[in-house]
């Protein structure tokens, strides 16, 4: 039985995040064990990894806690109310314990310019 299902979004799928930590080399696991190799993507590119809060259709909304890598060493810098949008993700969806524990990776080739957030909150004042 597959531990894991690998599922590339269609274009037209906007993910959308929030960074919730710093970007981080990614090291190749062998047998259980870190090993000093960085891990690649298919061009050969280091990959760099961040836990973030992802907005996806294909999740159904907003999801904390997912693990994003891309070979972007920094994040481009977003003001306050703005998101960033993923290029070309591919999102896999991995059982990680005994079948009751599932976490969310999400691999981008990079990073789409910056979008404003949708809509606002009402404020008291509005009414």
């Amino acid at each position: 039985m597959a531990n894991s299902v690998i599922i590339p979004t269609p274009a037209s799928t906007n993910v959308r995040f929030q960074q919730v930590s710093s970007p981080r080399p990614q090291l190749v696991y062998a047998n259980g064990v870190r090993t000093d190799e960085p891990r690649t993507n298919s061009k050969g590119e280091p990959l760099y990894g961040f836990e973030a809060t992802v907005n996806c259709e294909l999740l159904g909304g907003t999801v904390g806690s997912v693990r994003v890598s891309t070979p972007l060493a920094e994040l481009p810098e977003v003001e306050f109310g703005q998101v960033l949008t993923l290029t070309d993700p591919v999102l896999t969806i991995r059982n990680n314990r005994d079948g009751f524990d599932l976490s969310i990776s999400i691999e981008a080739s990079g990073i789409a310019e910056t979008q404003p957030a949708q809509g606002r909150r009402p404020n008291s004042s509005d009414a």
